[in-house]
Order: C-alpha cells, then sequence, then structure tokens
C-alpha cells in the first residue's frame, strides 16, 4: 500500500500523495526498515513470530482471571509489543487526520532507516571526520615530522598510495551526485514528494550494493576510532618524557601520529571505491564505462577494501606494522588498482 508505485512500477501511488511523503517515510520505517538497518521493521517481527509468546501469554492472562500465572516472556520482549501496539495506533490517526483534512499534516520526519539514509548518515560522518583529520594535520610541525620519519622507514608504502590516491575533492564530488542530500543546504528541507521517490530510486540501487553499504558502515567507525585517537595524541607530541613508561608511550604516539597520512590516504580510497562500486551498478554514463572493468573487479576491490580495513584499524593502536603490511598487500591487489587507474584516467 505505501509503495510509491503500482504494481506496473509506472503508475504513481496516489496514496503517497493523500497521506504526504513524510507520513509514507514514516510508515516505510515502522513496517518495511530494511533488516539490516536495525529498525523497528513491524511487518516482519509480527510475521516471523517475534511476538507470539507475548501475545500469546496476555491472550491466556485475559481467559482465566483468577489465576497469577509468572511471566516468562522477556520484559524488552513486552515493551517492544507495547511500542509497536503504538505506533500502529499512532500511523492510524496521522492517516485518518490527512485524509479528513484533505492535505497531508505536516511534519519534520525523514527516513532513518532506508538505505540511502543509513549510507547518507554514514557518508556525512566519514567526511566530516576525514576533513577534521585534515585540519588537525595542517599546519602542524610535530606531525609532519612524524609523517616523514615514517615515510622514510615505509617508502614504498608511502610511494605506492601517493601515486593511487583518491583526492578528496573528488570523494566528495561522486558522494553529492549519488547522494544529493548530503548537501547542506537540504539539511532543513522539508521531505517533499519528490524527495520520497528520489529516496526509493537510490534505495533499489543501494539494495544490491550490499558490501558497499556495509563498507561505507565500517569506514564510518573507523574515522572515528583513529579521530579520537589522534586527538587525545595529537597534543602529547610536544611534551618531554620523564621515565622510561612515558618514551615508550611517546615512540608509539610518535609512529600512531607518523601514519596519519596513510589512514587519510587509505579511507579516502576506500569510500572512493565504495561510492564507485555503487555509481558502476547504476551504469552511470559519466562514468565512460570501458570493457577492461566489470562488475566481478569492482566487487573484489570492495571486498579487499573491507577485509583490509578490518585489520587495518584493528592493530593501529596494538600492531603498527601488521596495519601497515595489510595495507602495503592492498595496495598490490589488481582489482583495487583497476579500479583506482580508471579514476585517474577520467
Amino acid at each position: 500500500m505505501i509503495s510509491p508505485y503500482l504494481c506496473d512500477d509506472c503508475t504513481r501511488n496516489k496514496l503517497v500523495i493523500a497521506v504526504g511523503a513524510q507520513t509514507c517515510a514514516l510508515l516505510t520505517d515502522l513496517f518495511a526498515s530494511p533488516s539490516s538497518s536495525e529498525g523497528p521493521n513491524i511487518r516482519a517481527a509480527v510475521c516471523h513470530g517475534y511476538f507470539d509468546d507475548a501475545i500469546l501469554e496476555d491472550l491466556a492472562s485475559l481467559a482465566d482471571w483468577a489465576s497469577h500465572r509468572e511471566q516468562n516472556v522477556p520484559p524488552q520482549d513486552r515493551n517492544d509489543l507495547k511500542d509497536a501496539a503504538c505506533a500502529l495506533v499512532s500511523v492510524f490517526d496521522r492517516i485518518s487526520s490527512n485524509l479528513s483534512q484533505g492535505q497531508p499534516r505536516t511534519t519534520e520526519y525523514k527516513p532513518l532507516f532506508s538505505y540511502t539514509s543509513m549510507a547518507t548518515r554514514d557518508l556525512n560522518d566519514i567526511l566530516g571526520n576525514l576533513t577534521s583529520l585534515s585540519l588537525l594535520m595542517k599546519n602542524n610541525d610535530e606531525v609532519s615530522d612524524c609523517i616523514g620519519k615514517m615515510g622514510q622507514q615505509h617508502k614504498s608504502t608511502f610511494a605506492d598510495i601517493s601515486s593511487m590516491k583518491a583526492d578528496m575533492g573528488e570523494v566528495h564530488s561522486l558522494a553529492y551526485d549519488l547522494f544529493p542530500s548530503l548537501n547542506a543546504n537540504n539539511t532543513t528541507s522539508k521531505w517533499e514528494i519528490e524527495d520520497f521517490y528520489a529516496d526509493h530510486s537510490t534505495n533499489i540501487i543501494m539494495a544490491d550494493c550490499n558490501a558497499a553499504q556495509t563498507l561505507l558502515a565500517d569506514l564510518s567507525n573507523a574515522s572515528k576510532h583513529y579521530l579520537e585517537i589522534f586527538e587525545a595524541g595529537v597534543g602529547g607530541l610536544t611534551s618531554e618524557p620523564t621515565s622510561t613508561k612515558d618514551r615508550r608511550a611517546k615512540k608509539s604516539l610518535v609512529r600512531l601520529c607518523g601514519v596519519s597520512s596513510l589512514v587519510l590516504d587509505f579511507y579516502c580510497m576506500a569510500v572512493y571505491i565504495a561510492l564507485f562500486a555503487i555509481d558502476h551498478h547504476n551504469n552511470s554514463s559519466r562514468l565512460q564505462l570501458d570493457c577492461n572493468l566489470d562488475r566481478a573487479d569492482v566487487i573484489k576491490a570492495v571486498e579487499r577494501s573491507r577485509m583490509t580495513l578490518s585489520t587495518f584499524d584493528s592493530y593501529l593502536s596494538t600492531n603498527l606494522e601488521r596495519s601497515i603490511k595489510s595495507l602495503t598487500q592492498y595496495l598490490q591487489g589488481k582489482s583495487v588498482k583497476k579500479v583506482l587507474l580508471h579514476n585517474q584516467q577520467q
């Protein structure tokens, strides 16, 4: 009923206009959110029997008023069932109100659990974290010295990533093309009918790009993790150690700050590959695809990015050499090279 189009996939659903785009977005989040989004998805919860135990126990207690049965259903399940019931009543009230008034009731609601909204949130976090990291690195002589020392120790890795890296501007440009709602001017705008249909179109693409979506989610967490470490430690670069323990900590801090340029370049590279995979699946003419870059190459590049990101981020604080080794091997991957070289040729 809340699908944007009728069964022919061409005719727009007039119910969307009747109840409003914002209400339809709310209904979709409540009843049809993707399982990977951790959204409420009440329809699936009811259909798959999530609330069966709670409902049967309530019915049994109603049938026998005198009994004082021990409640075996976890309190959280009962609370979830009450939330679902309240949401359902609220939805009926909203729909009836919208229809009786002859025009949709205005709200500030926007999708929270659609594929597009999740990707947009992750991208906002990633781009914000990487921009903050870049600004902290800029004009910081201590960090520059750390990067220089690390670059001398790992010349080949620094040279390889420098030759293939994706520019931050390119990442922003591709992200804004794919997800216009990233634009700062749209953050306070209301969710209109055309937004609803545009979101639906992007959701169809994103539903077939699970690996890229997961990579964006992983990058959101990884970029936040490193930024927190960097912000907490960069001030300590100017301090003078007074003990053996302090000297060891200072040495680790210098090395951790020394890989900041690798982190920035790698994460920009991985974001670009995720966005490229989404655009490639959409068969965008803007990409000017050639026969040497097929879907298998792109998917492999996304998978390699995810695996390397997991190792790289996990060992940054405990085994930096292992993190750098995983990145060095990643840069030698054929699929990764194909995607990034394709980017440089555009």
